[in-house]
C-alpha cells in the first residue's frame, strides 16, 4: 500500500520535487495506509450516484471500517482521477470535482470527525492503458499517522 501511495505522489503534476520529497517523508513515517473504497464515474460525471454514496456509507459502517475511522487521528483522502482524453486542465478540474463531491457527500451523510482532504490527479492511465473508463474514479484512502 505504501508503494501505491508513493506512485500517486509521483503523478501529482502541480507539486514541485521539493514538495513531493516532503510528502514522501510523511508517507515513510506513517503507520499505515489503506484503500477503503473505489467509486467509478461516467465519462463526464463529477457526482456519485445516490446508490454509490449509500454503498460507501454502508461500507464505512461495517465493524472494521467503523473501528478504523473511530480513531480521530486517521486522515481520509479522496483521490480523484480522470481519463487522458481531452485537455489536461479540464481533466484536472474533473478529477478535483469528483474527489470533492465524494468528500461533501461523506460529510453530509456521516458524522465523521476525521480530517478529510480531496485531491485531483487529472488525466491518468494509472489503472488501464486501453480501457479509459477504468481511469475515471475516486479512491478513498485512510492514512494512519
Amino acid at each position: 500500500m505504501r508503494q501505491e501511495v508513493l506512485n500517486r505522489i509521483d503523478l501529482m503534476k502541480p507539486l514541485s520535487q521539493g514538495d513531493k520529497d516532503k510528502l514522501y517523508a510523511q508517507v515513510e513515517r506513517a503507520k499505515g495506509f489503506r484503500k477503503i473504497a473505489v467509486i467509478p464515474f461516467s465519462k463526464s460525471g463529477t457526482t456519485p450516484s445516490p446508490a454509490q454514496i449509500e454503498a460507501l456509507v454502508k461500507h464505512l459502517k461495517e465493524p472494521d471500517m467503523e473501528k478504523l475511522i473511530a480513531d480521530p487521528t486517521v486522515l481520509l483522502v479522496m483521490v480523484g482521477f480522470a481519463d487522458k482524453q481531452g485537455e489536461e486542465s479540464k481533466n484536472l478540474e474533473v478529477s478535483r470535482a469528483r474527489a470533492e463531491s465524494v468528500l461533501k457527500a461523506l460529510k453530509q451523510r456521516m458524522d465523521v470527525v476525521n480530517v478529510m482532504h480531496s485531491v485531483g490527479m487529472g488525466g491518468q492511465n494509472l489503472f488501464d492503458q486501453t480501457n479509459l473508463e477504468k481511469n475515471r474514479l475516486v479512491e478513498v484512502w485512510a492514512a494512519q499517522p
